[in-house]
């Protein structure tokens, strides 16, 4: 009976105006007899579907598996878009070996060039709005925290920090004090956020010496 179990629906938006809304979108088409719901189908209507991807850059060593990677997600997304255009946003995350060559001068919006004119030849077109790197470069942190030089210190020290959580989240609560004071606290996860400010200065630090 519809009285005792209702079916709420939101009846969906026909396109999807910017990144944030990717997925499908369309619209319920219900069939009902006498207060009964039937049939329930979802029509997606979107003349084009957003997408958003993030690649694993782990396992690529050099700038064709890069390529490839990306070659790949496009095709992958394609497929999943059932014969509509696509514009998609695609992240490179991970600690890899390619890290360095990405970093490296117009690397990235080189690869970007050549993906986005051989992937609006396909059919159905697909535009890559961005390509961002957000890998990290391979660290070995055991070895560094043996290290005697600066670099082990830092590890050192951010291992004595994140030692006493309570004290991190201090710590992060006084660095983000003005910033929580205009926006607003957010939750924020420490640990992570300090292991990556340790990452980003060893980056930096081993890159200035050609290590």
């Amino acid at each position: 009976d519809l009285a005792d179990t209702p079916r709420i629906r939101y009846s969906g938006s026909p396109q999807g105006l910017n990144p944030k809304e990717d997925g499908p979108h369309g619209c319920w088409i219900v069939t009902m007899d006498r207060g009964r719901v039937l049939a329930e189908e979802f029509v997606e209507t979107a003349s084009v579907c957003w997408a958003r991807v993030e690649i694993d850059a782990a396992p690529l060593v050099d700038i064709d598996g890069v390529s490839a990677a990306l070659r790949s997600a496009c095709e992958t997304q394609r497929e999943a878009a059932g014969g509509r255009p696509v514009v998609t946003r695609i992240d490179l995350t991970g600690r890899s070996d390619v890290h360095a060559e990405l970093r490296r001068g117009s690397t990235v919006d080189e690869i970007v060039e050549d993906l986005r004119e051989e992937q609006l030849g396909g059919a159905p077109w697909l535009w890559v709005d961005r390509v961002r790197d957000l890998t990290r470069p391979t660290l070995d942190i055991d070895f560094l925290r043996g290290v005697e030089d600066f670099t082990g210190d830092l590890v050192r020290i951010v291992d004595e920090t994140l030692a006493d959580p309570v004290s991190t989240a201090a710590l992060l609560d006084e660095a983000f004090a003005e910033i929580d004071g205009v926006f607003g606290a957010r939750e924020r996860d420490a640990a992570a956020l300090i292991e990556r400010a340790r990452d980003v200065c060893l980056d930096r630090l081993m890159h200035e010496e050609g290590r």
